[in-house]
């Protein structure tokens, strides 16, 4: 007896035991156990100032180097994961131009199964640099 991988829903992994041999004799009940593990997800939300696009930000996972993006509201999802540790970070160089984070860049979630983790919020800011003023002063012709 094993289980149909192929049928098995998206939410849930095969565990450690996906295959066992049972005996079946004839006018007799016959039981096997198989293991399959829920899989949780992780959300968040990215925010940054009025007009400034979010959907091109890149959220990084770790460990598994799994990566996703917003969607234009800033909702992101990492879905299909184990229960275990993991560290959400934004990637600053997919920030736009002048774009800082400004809690800290790593943010450490605990997948726990029949709880829901607490939705992780990423903000940013755009420091546009001044451009600096150059004063010139003209000395008056003949005087």
């Amino acid at each position: 007896m094993a289980l149909a991988l192929r049928e098995l829903p998206a939410d849930f992994d095969p565990g450690p035991i996906k295959e066992t041999t049972v005996a079946v004799y004839p006018g007799k009940s016959a039981r096997g156990e198989l293991d399959v593990i829920r899989l949780a997800f992780i959300q968040g939300k990215v925010t940054g100032p009025p007009d400034v696009p979010v959907d091109s930000i890149v959220i990084r996972m770790s460990p598994g180097g799994r990566y996703t993006t917003p969607d234009n509201e800033g909702n992101f999802y990492f879905y299909n994961l184990r229960e275990g540790d993991y560290d959400l970070a934004v990637d600053e160089k997919s920030l736009p131009e002048y774009g800082v984070t400004d809690k800290p860049d790593r943010v450490s979630v605990s997948v726990r199964l029949g709880q829901q983790p607490k939705a992780v919020n990423f903000q940013f800011e755009v420091h546009t640099p001044a451009k600096p003023v150059r004063k010139v002063l003209l000395k008056a012709a003949g005087g």
